[in-house]
């Protein structure tokens, strides 16, 4: 009996605890450290990028709660902060992708840990720091503290080393009722970075690295996906004329990774045909396909999302999980978005964008043909919503703003759909209304403002006959006669 007790005492022990397994070794800036055994390297997505260096997740269906390892960077020196202005809502007139970027930059932009932790608020207070003795190269000063942080729902141990010009932040958290389990691992983790040379700045860092990438767009984005690939195991990359997969799907069903490379050129084709680019586009397309929803979630995409264009980070993100047609839908939907991007360099009014993103999301391309289909989803629920009288008008959602488009999302993505398909399908190609979308586009390209466009694609519309033709159409069925 007593036996039995011991070794249930040391199987309890041995549990309670989760051991660190081999050093990650970062070149970029200069130092090494242990990582959790058995979690996983996630890529750092690119907006991340000016924040974290290197990004692990535990598996999210451990029962001890979910676990997370960043190592944190900070410039010595940099301001930043929030602002007290609201950036003003987005309604298509302006190219919003490095704004977005800039405005997070200067959010995020933090000289110290600490002064993140206050900004975040779930870190805060970090209360007073244990001092201990960080590693680093002969004639470099480095100053190590230790934070360890309980808070509602997380369990937190920081490890912060101060430098001259960087500070760096080994991060490991988990849910409140991981703490038993992790608190020891999380100790020797956040206190074994060891520095290899002297820290450089990211900027530093990556200007060395543009030097040797080349100076064009697409050598550019090719060496940063060769980067990512081989800092994060698991993950490869295949190049097409016009894009760049990098994936963590199995090499040995790469045939599927072919696939979708296939058909991503292929519909680029009927973009290029349809919206011609106001000028040739350099940039290669970037298209990071997740092997399952769950790596996906790590990637940092949103819970309620099926893929997404991040224009901001200028990456497609989808996963291959699900039916194959699923996956073919949302690659080709999110496609239309990053080829949008490119090729007009203003962003459309929503219905334009998320409509002709939904209709292409519904074709396949067969020869060279793009054989169109019936978005059952979307049909069911502007059909239902006419028939009620609960659509949105006309002259609303045409100037309807990104937000206030998602705030009614099930309704405007059918409707926006539902125009789309109507001047597509509905409209012959000798009605004037047939010319609508490639004016609409061919004027956002040239003033490079969404209102202008839409007031020249509608400029000899009857909104009142068209509305009436359009639920004729999407009730009926009833296309519009030349």
């Amino acid at each position: 009996m007593k036996r039995l007790c011991l070794s249930i005492a040391i199987v309890w022990i041995a549990s309670a605890s989760v051991p660190a397994q081999k050093r990650f070794v970062d070149e970029t800036f200069g130092y090494t450290v242990k990582t959790m055994k058995k979690w996983a390297a996630v890529p750092v997505e690119p907006t991340d990028a000016s924040l974290i260096a290197a990004r692990w997740s535990s598996d999210r269906r451990d029962r001890h709660g979910w676990g997370e390892m960043i190592v944190r960077f900070f410039r010595r020196g940099a301001t930043g902060g929030l602002t007290t202005e609201s950036p003003t809502e987005e309604k298509g007139d302006k190219p919003t992708p490095e704004t977005l970027e800039e405005l997070f930059r200067r959010l995020m932009a933090r000289s110290r840990y600490t002064s993140y932790a206050e900004w975040c608020g779930d870190r805060r207070p970090l209360g007073k720091p244990t001092r201990f003795k960080g590693k680093a190269p002969s004639g470099v000063d480095v100053t190590a503290n230790f934070y360890e942080i309980e808070t509602k729902h997380h369990f937190v141990i920081v490890g912060v080393y101060t430098t001259e010009h960087l500070e760096l932040a080994v991060e490991l958290t988990c849910a409140l009722e991981g703490k038993r389990k992790y608190r020891s691992a999380f100790k020797s983790v956040a206190k074994s970075l060891v520095l290899t040379r002297a820290p450089q700045s990211r900027a530093a860092a990556e200007a060395a690295a543009d030097a040797k990438r080349g100076k064009s767009a697409r050598e550019r984005a090719l060496a940063k996906v060769r980067e990512d690939a081989a800092r994060v195991k698991g993950w490869w990359f295949l190049e097409s004329a016009h894009y760049v997969i990098v994936t963590n799907y199995p090499k040995r069903k790469k045939s599927r990774i072919l696939d979708l490379q296939r058909r991503l050129e292929a519909i680029r084709k009927h973009f290029i045909t349809d919206l011609p680019p106001v000028r040739e586009i350099e940039e290669i397309s970037i298209v990071r396909v997740c092997k399952d929803r769950k790596s996906y979630l790590q990637y940092g995409a949103p819970p309620a999302s099926a893929g997404y264009w991040y224009a901001a980070a200028e990456e497609l993100v989808i996963y291959m999980e699900g039916e194959k047609d699923f996956t073919r839908a949302v690659l080709n939907h999110e496609a239309f978005h990053q080829y949008v991007h490119y090729a007009a360099r203003v962003r459309p009014h929503t219905w334009y964008n998320e409509g002709n993103a939904d209709y292409y999301g519904g074709c396949e391309v067969q020869g060279s043909r793009l054989v169109s289909e019936k978005n059952r989803m979307r049909l069911d629920t502007i059909r239902g919503a006419i028939r009620a009288g609960t659509h949105v008008p006309l002259k609303e959602i045409l100037t309807l703003s990104h937000s206030g488009y998602m705030a009614r999302a099930t309704l405007c993505y059918a409707q926006g759909w539902s125009l789309v398909y109507f001047l597509r399908e509905g409209v012959p190609s000798s009605h004037p209304w047939a010319k609508i979308i490639p004016t609409y586009y061919r004027v956002l390209c040239e003033k490079k403002k969404a209102s202008v466009a839409l007031r020249a694609a509608f400029t000899q519309v009857d909104l009142e006959d068209f509305e009436k033709a359009w639920a004729r159409f999407i009730t009926r069925g009833d296309p519009v006669r030349s």
